[in-house]
């Protein structure tokens, strides 16, 4: 290929890797469908990624690379506390037993189905334990379970990555009597484990002891990950992934630094990553050895879906103490990952190289990637509501701010049916008192507010502290999405301060209305332009409202009340609300809009007002 032809293909893989995410994201799909979708689009047809030509030999050991962030990124997100509490023993059994039935099951009835010798289809047989987080992430994003179903999945999809790829490796050196299989799935557990633990704790101690300058924190963390995977890989083939894992988890578990900012940089990292696999793996499918392999290949779909995987699940959950419909949705997820998909390609060559059918196996193995994909990502959320395991989707409110009007708006909302938190920071004359809603005193950083931030929403920050403000804003902004997050400036005007008289003066500048500041350097003034978050954030309530406004108004004895518009008051509720203040409105649907307009009142709307 030309320079021009890999530029193309390239740019394709990122375009379409993270373009079809955002589509998947619009439409509500499973992502890896509509990936592998225009993979074969750009790869087969339309010939315009290559992969074999734009990576040649170091294709397979860049996409095992970069399945080891994935998989780093995925350990991050695992918690132990909230393993032991939902129980370990089934996550155990699904990476040990549920591994060797399904397995066996899947390899015997390969062989009948497609033809294969027993070696290959003991190889098939280890290709498709795996699931993996790149698939059970997002159908549970989709699909909503609550614990332990979710925490049981999640933990099974990240774990049994490595587990399964080590497997299918040693299987294949067995099959083909290479005489060096290795030191087996424990030793290279052992060696990829002590690698991880090795890389997390030298990560610990470079940023307690400030070894690291702020700047460079992301970059020496990713360094350190690609180090401890090249590192185990060297020493022992497929080791690199327990490596990355152990590195994630042991980082998600230590309490000696914070790792916010390298777990936001990581999901950034794996949705590039994800997306890029799937458009380079579905872009090298040959689709005449698919269309060979088809109607076998769905009975194989069919039989891994009804029959191996609820058997698994009730084998590997019995006695847990789980519920039965937590049991059945457990035994309802099973999808294929980009770990199956990127292994059955290496060694389905491997395979070929020895004089063995590794073609048929590799497309076997992306056809069940496929058939498992669209039956879990059409059926998981369905499913989950018909068991009732779903949680509800978020829908609460975070208030931020300690003003008595606040306090009055919180009644209100409550009232109404929102579930209302409010943080207020110090105020601890709050505490004791009965509230309808829910009181956090504790600073807006700290980690045990996490549990605070689920089921929440929606945000208004309305404190008249605003480096406080500054601070929920960022936190706010971590937790949940920028298009949910309010802020209300303290006033509307602009003030222009001088360095002499910053002390005390700088309200409003960073949160409220904005302004600059003028600093002395050397006898001239240097003019410093101070953008106010309130010019990128959205602004809650009615149009101009601002906290002086509802301060200055609840002092003069407006209280915070509700206006029920009927039937046939759509005319008159701009008459009902005179001169009062809008605050927010409760569709007849219970949903919330803490930025509502006059001409969107609606019949059974209820709105709050300070009036």
């Amino acid at each position: 290929m030309d320079d021009n032809s890999v530029i193309v293909g390239l740019g394709t893989i990122v375009v379409l890797g993270v373009g079809m995410q955002w589509l998947a994201r619009r439409v509500r799909l499973p992502a890896i469908l509509l990936l592998i979708a225009a993979g074969l689009v750009v790869g087969p047809w339309l010939d315009l990624v290559d992969s074999d030509e734009i990576f040649g030999d170091s294709l397979f050991p860049v996409v095992s690379l970069a399945v080891g962030l994935l998989l780093f990124e995925g350990g991050l997100g695992l918690d132990l506390a909230e393993l032991r509490t939902h129980g370990a023993k089934p996550v155990v059994r699904l990476i040990t037993i549920g591994v060797l039935i399904t397995g066996s099951l899947l390899a015997v009835v390969s062989v009948p189905l497609f033809g294969l010798e027993t070696g290959e289809a003991a190889v098939l047989g280890a290709l498709l334990v795996v699931s993996g987080p790149t698939v059970v992430g997002p159908l549970l994003k989709l699909a909503r379970p609550r614990p332990p179903a979710s925490t049981v999945l999640r933990w099974e999809g990240i774990m049994i990555d490595p587990i399964g790829a080590t497997l299918a490796l040693v299987v294949l050196q067995v099959v083909l009597d290479d005489g060096s299989p290795g030191r087996g799935l424990l030793g290279t557990a052992g060696v990829g484990i002590a690698f991880g633990l090795v890389g997390a704790a030298l990560i610990v101690a470079a940023l307690r002891r400030f070894l690291v300058p702020d700047d460079l924190e992301l970059a020496v963390t990713f360094m350190i990950v690609v180090g401890a995977y090249a590192a185990a890989e060297a020493l022992q083939s497929e080791a690199g992934l327990f490596a990355t894992t152990a590195l994630g988890v042991a980082l998600a578990n230590q309490r000696f630094i914070q790792v916010r900012r390298i777990t936001a940089f990581n999901q950034d990292i794996g949705i590039i990553v994800l997306g890029g696999l799937f458009i380079l793996l579905s872009a090298r499918t040959e689709v005449d050895q698919l269309a060979e392999v088809l109607v076998p290949s769905l009975v194989l779909v069919g039989f891994a879906v009804l029959v191996v995987r609820p058997l698994v699940a009730w084998v590997c959950t019995a006695g847990s103490g789980m519920k039965p419909a937590d049991r059945a949705f457990i035994g309802w997820m099973g999808p294929r990952g980009i770990v199956a998909a990127a292994t059955s390609a290496l060694f389905g060559l491997k395979l070929t190289d020895a004089g063995q059918d590794g073609d048929k196996v590799a497309a076997v193995v992306f056809l069940v990637i496929v058939g498992t994909c669209l039956v879990y990502g059409l059926s998981a959320r369905p499913v989950a509501r018909r068991l009732g395991v779903t949680s509800p989707d978020p829908s609460g409110v975070l208030l931020v701010g300690g003003e008595p009007w606040l306090l009055a708006l919180a009644d209100r909302l409550t009232e109404q049916g929102v579930d209302v938190t409010v943080a207020a920071s110090g105020r601890y004359d709050l505490v004791g008192r009965t509230h309808p809603w829910r009181l956090l005193t504790a600073p807006i950083l700290s980690d045990r507010l996490d549990v605070a931030f689920q089921g929440i929403r929606s945000a208004v920050i309305a404190s008249p502290d605003d480096e406080h403000n500054a601070v929920a804003l960022t936190r706010c902004l971590d937790d949940l999405s920028r298009k949910e997050v309010f802020v209300l400036p303290a006033h509307g005007r602009t003030e222009a301060v001088t360095a002499d008289s910053r002390i005390g003066r700088l309200r409003d500048l960073v949160i409220g209305g904005g302004g600059r500041t003028r600093k002395p350097d050397g006898g001239d003034e240097e003019l410093v332009e101070v953008a106010p978050a309130t010019t990128w954030t959205r602004r809650p309530f009615g149009r101009g409202v601002t906290q002086q406004d509802l301060q200055r108004a609840f002092e003069r004895g407006a209280t915070v009340r509700t206006l029920a518009i009927g039937p046939d008051d759509d005319g008159a509720a701009d008459a009902a609300i005179g001169d009062a203040a809008l605050l927010c409105l409760v569709t007849r649907a219970g949903h919330l809009d803490l930025a509502p307009r006059r001409s969107t009142f609606a019949a059974g709307d209820t709105l709050i007002v300070l009036a």
